[in-house]
């Protein structure tokens, strides 16, 4: 694994969200999830639209052994599959988490996740019936991206399936997300009729980010740009990262100007997310705390030297070294003769032993003005 730059040495510079994202998914590797779940509070405190950020905290929680912590991650992933229902890593690990609570729960974040997936059909409810919207979902999506090859053909096997998929009414925002993307696809279809549709699915999923998006671009189009910035402005709010419009549109899409370049954490308050402590177990598997490995001669920094005071109880974090008497590991060891005391000198000695016992400091006699140092390699 390559390292990654070892923190700054100063606590005022910025965290970035790389290193962040590197910080968190180490945490949760070796298995630091207190850690991992105050990083995430505290990054998420400056970007709460972070929807990446806010999946690896659902992880935090749902690796926790206790049953209670688990349950903590199910409204995060709620959030963020109402936000980015194609989000399937965060519909595989919602179903995992609902359907602790019976074989019966979680069976419509399944049925999602198999859609983004694969085509693997869903049994729901107590007399086994299996939804087959998943399925058709799939197959809509699969002929989408022939289309998007150049394929237009495949539109209408992507409008039979979408169709079949939304006549079962499932609870999820999903099926109207590709219907909507299928409408879009078709190059006879005015764009009063897409804007139209994007609009009703708006309103009934308002938290939806596609729709959110579709129909600013819609807006945009038709001239009504005051609204469309509004409503794009919404979206980077809500997805600071922009995973849902490098999905629909590319990463270079004509509105990408409008999410941030840099996202970084600024060192604002005592809670910012580099003042945490970071477990040694962290930052031993990024390498940052090979002290012992150092040659002779090289300057050794401990880049965790300005958050050891603040290190919390609760879990192993690094410890910045003390100052230690440094010996030689070739020093052997030897009798040192002591030189001869001439007469003056031991006359001088006794007066002053005299002298010091008549002011009650008859310790002074023996200090000679050193004191003991320590030097660090």
């Amino acid at each position: 694994m390559d390292r990654i730059p070892q923190p700054a040495s100063s606590p005022d510079r910025p965290l970035s969200r790389e290193h962040a994202l590197t910080l968190l998914n180490t945490a949760l590797r070796t298995g630091e999830l207190r850690y991992a779940r105050r990083l995430c509070t505290s990054w998420l405190a400056v970007y709460p639209g972070d929807l990446l950020v806010s999946y690896l905290y659902a992880q935090a929680f749902y690796q926790d052994k206790t049953a209670s912590i688990q349950q903590q991650a199910l409204p995060i992933l709620e959030e963020c599959t109402r936000l980015d229902p194609e989000f399937l890593e965060a519909q595989q690990l919602l179903a995992e988490i609902q359907q602790l609570a019976g074989p019966t729960k979680g069976l419509v974040a399944k049925a999602c996740a198999n859609a983004l997936s694969h085509a693997h059909s869903v049994k729901t409810g107590m007399n086994g019936h299996v939804s087959s919207w998943a399925k058709s979902i799939y197959e809509a999506r699969s002929a989408l991206n022939i289309v998007k090859s150049g394929d237009y053909q495949a539109i209408e096997k992507a409008e039979y399936f979408i169709h079949k998929a939304l006549v079962e009414n499932p609870d999820t925002p999903l099926a109207a997300v590709v219907h909507l993307r299928v409408i879009e696809s078709e190059s006879s279809m005015p764009k009063a009729a897409v804007r139209d549709l994007a609009q009703i699915y708006h309103e009934r999923w308002p938290d939806c980010l596609q729709f959110l998006l579709t129909l600013a671009n819609e807006l945009m189009e038709s001239g009504e740009s005051d609204q469309a910035v509004s409503m794009l402005h919404q979206a980077v709010s809500k997805d600071i990262a922009g995973q849902v419009p490098q999905r629909m549109w590319g990463e270079h899409h004509q509105y990408s100007s409008l999410w941030p370049v840099i996202i970084e954490a600024q060192n604002t308050n005592p809670n910012s997310p580099q003042n945490l402590p970071i477990p040694a177990a962290v930052a031993s598997s990024l390498g940052w705390n090979q002290l012992g490995a150092a040659s002779s001669g090289d300057n050794v920094t401990n880049p965790l030297a300005e958050s050891a005071s603040s290190i919390e109880p609760g879990y192993d974090a690094v410890e910045v070294p003390q100052a230690k008497p440094v010996y030689s590991p070739h020093a052997v060891d030897v009798e040192v003769e002591a030189a001869p005391v001439s007469e003056s000198t031991r006359l001088a000695q006794t007066e002053l032993e005299k002298m010091a016992a008549e002011l009650s400091v008859p310790h002074i006699a023996h200090e000679d003005g050193r004191f003991p140092i320590y030097v660090v390699f």
